[in-house]
C-alpha cells in the first residue's frame, strides 16, 4: 500500500536534508520537498515565538505528519520519533537537576537528560556493573542525539548535561573528556597501559601509560566520524564495539602494540537524521556498532534567545546529592535489579523470547 502523499514527502524530506548533508545535487522533487519542510519549519518556529511569550511550552515540529494509521505509524516510527518522556524519567536527583534547568533552555528535556545519564555513568567509572548470561554491563552508555540543524537545539541540551559534570568534578572535565574520534588507535592511546617502550614506538624511554580509564567522548559531528571509519584499514567501529563491551582493547601490529585493559568509554554524539540515513546503509554500520547506541531525536521547545540559569538554591542540594550518590556508587561492585525492576525487565525480555520460538516452530 502506497504511503500517504504528506509522509511520501516527509521521506522525501529525509533523504534530501542527508543529500544536502553530504553536498550532493537534489532532484526536483527533492528539492520541492526540502523548500517545503524550511517553510513549516518557519510556521512552527512563529507559532513557537507565540506560545513562548504566552508561557507555554509547544510540541516539537517534525517533518513527517502524524498519522492515525497504526500500520502507518508503526512504519514511520524509526525515521522521526518525538521525545515523549514520562514522570518516572526524572526520578531522583538527576532528573530534579534537569527539571530545573528545563525552562532555561531552549532544548528539549531529553536532550539534557539522557547525555547527563551518560555523564554520570562517566564519573562513576568501572566498578558497578551487573551481569546478565555472563555478560558485564556497566555504567557505560553510548548515546546519539538527533535532530535538525537549525532548530534540534542538540548541541544546547549537551552543554547543559556537560555544565553539571563540570559542577560535579572539575578535574575530570579537564583530563577526561575528548572529541574527534577517528581510528580505533587513536582511542586506544586515550587508555593505554603501560609499556616498557615509549607510545610512539620510536624512543626507549618507559611509557607510564594512563592510570585513570575513564573516558567521555563527546562527538559534535557523528556523520564525520562514521565517515572516518568507513576506510577500509580502520579499526574504530570495531574498537568502539569492544569499548562498549568493557573488553580490553588492543592493536595487533608488528611495529608497536598497544593494549588499554579495564576500559570505561562513554560516548554522547551528536547527528542529523538525515546524515544517519545517508551513512547507515552498509551493514558494517548497522549490524553491531549502532545498536549500542540509545537514539534520541530532539527538537526546540521554547524560545528563549538570551537563555537563562535556574535559582543556586534550587541546584545546589541537588548537586550535594549527587555527590554524595557518586561516592556511593564507586563503593559498588556488583549490582542486582530491585524485584519490581527485574520483573519490568521480563516482562520486556519475554516477547522476544516468543518471537523466537515462534520462528523456530515456522521452521
Amino acid at each position: 500500500m502506497m504511503a500517504p502523499l504528506d509522509v511520501r514527502r516527509g521521506r522525501l524530506a529525509v533523504l534530501a536534508s542527508a543529500k544536502q548533508e553530504l553536498g550532493e545535487p537534489l532532484t526536483p522533487t527533492e528539492q520541492e520537498a526540502a523548500d517545503a519542510i524550511v517553510v513549516e519549519g518557519e510556521r512552527k518556529n512563529a507559532e513557537i515565538r507565540r506560545a513562548s511569550r504566552n508561557g507555554e511550552r509547544f510540541a516539537p515540529f517534525s517533518p513527517v505528519p502524524p498519522v492515525e494509521d497504526a500500520a502507518t505509524a508503526d512504519a514511520l516510527a524509526p525515521v522521526m520519533p518525538n521525545p515523549d518522556l514520562r514522570p518516572e524519567a526524572f526520578h531522583g536527583p538527576i532528573g530534579e537537576y534537569v527539571q530545573a534547568v528545563a525552562p532555561h533552555t531552549e532544548a528539549h528535556e531529553a536532550a539534557v537528560l539522557i547525555p547527563a545519564l551518560v555523564m554520570y555513568g562517566a564519573l562513576i567509572g568501572r566498578s558497578p556493573a551487573q551481569y546478565l548470561d555472563g555478560a558485564r554491563h556497566g555504567t557505560n552508555l553510548f548515546v546519539a542525539v538527533l535532530g535538525p540543524t537549525s532548530f534540534g537545539r542538540k548541541g544546547s541540551g549537551v552543554r547543559r548535561a556537560r555544565r553539571l559534570v563540570l559542577e560535579l568534578d572539575p578535574d575530570f572535565s579537564k583530563s577526561n573528556v575528548a572529541g574527534g574520534l577517528s581510528t580505533g588507535e587513536g582511542l586506544i592511546f586515550r587508555l593505554r597501559d603501560a609499556s616498557a617502550t615509549a607510545a610512539d614506538g620510536e624512543s626507549k624511554s618507559a611509557d607510564p601509560g594512563v592510570t585513570d580509564k575513564r573516558l567521555l567522548v563527546l562527538e559534535d559531528e557523528l556523520g564525520v566520524a562514521l565517515r572516518r571509519a568507513s576506510g577500509r584499514e580502520n579499526s574504530l567501529l570495531q574498537i568502539v564495539r569492544l569499548a562498549w563491551d568493557g573488553d580490553t582493547l588492543q592493536t595487533m601490529t608488528r611495529r608497536h602494540a598497544m593494549t588499554a585493559t579495564d576500559p570505561h568509554v562513554c560516548i554522547v554524539a551528536q547527528g542529523t537524521p538525515g546524515e544517519l540515513v545517508a551513512l547507515t546503509s552498509n551493514a558494517d554500520f548497522a549490524g553491531g556498532t549502532l545498536n549500542r547506541f540509545l537514539f534520541c531525536y530532539t527538537e526546540r521547545v521554547r524560545l528563549l534567545p538570551d537563555g537563562g540559569d535556574p535559582p543556586a538554591e534550587r541546584t545546589a542540594p541537588l548537586l550535594r546529592r549527587l555527590q554524595l550518590a557518586l561516592g556511593d556508587a564507586r563503593r559498588v561492585s556488583r549490582l542486582v535489579l530491585a524485584e519490581p525492576v527485574h520483573r519490568l525487565g521480563v516482562g520486556v525480555h519475554r516477547p522476544q523470547g516468543v518471537q523466537l520460538r515462534i520462528a523456530h516452530d515456522a521452521d
